[in-house]
């Protein structure tokens, strides 16, 4: 049975802005805090970091499945996880103050039996962290962070 987690959070940021930094490898650590290594490992079509790019975001591969600038993005992962048929799924949308609501949501089912309970704290721990990082940082950088 798979399990569903949602996490919102509200950045002053505008959308293209957090798009950016969400749909970019090399920017993950830096908004996500963790000292780890994160690159493309292979390009989409027909934007480099759109549908069909692998991320390396050390020790994990995930596959970008949506790219719909600056509204919807979406990935799957594609290396072993305690998570089996993890995808996630985050939409930007425009706020009336300029800024943009960030709404993460994942999807996966429990790889041992048992153990969906598990899944299911894990997905919500994850949803919360990433959609409050991201909205945190672009916050915090204003448009002047590179990305890149």
């Amino acid at each position: 049975m798979s399990r569903t987690a949602i996490a919102s959070a509200i950045t002053s940021a505008p959308p293209a802005q957090v798009f950016r930094h969400l749909a970019t490898a090399e920017a993950w650590p830096v908004w996500m805090r963790v000292p780890t290594r994160s690159r493309r490992a292979r390009s989409g079509a027909p934007d480099p970091d759109g549908v069909g790019a692998v991320r390396a975001i050390f020790p994990m591969r995930e596959q970008v499945v949506a790219y719909e600038p600056p509204a919807h993005y979406a990935y799957t992962m594609l290396t072993l996880t305690p998570f089996k048929d993890y995808r996630a799924d985050v939409r930007l949308s425009p706020t009336p103050e300029g800024g943009t609501l960030i709404e993460w949501s994942a999807r996966a089912g429990a790889r041992v039996p048992g153990t969906g309970a598990i899944v299911g704290f894990g997905l919500r721990f994850l949803t919360r962290r990433l959609s409050s990082s991201l909205a945190e940082h672009a916050s915090a950088c204003g448009g002047k962070c590179p990305v890149r």
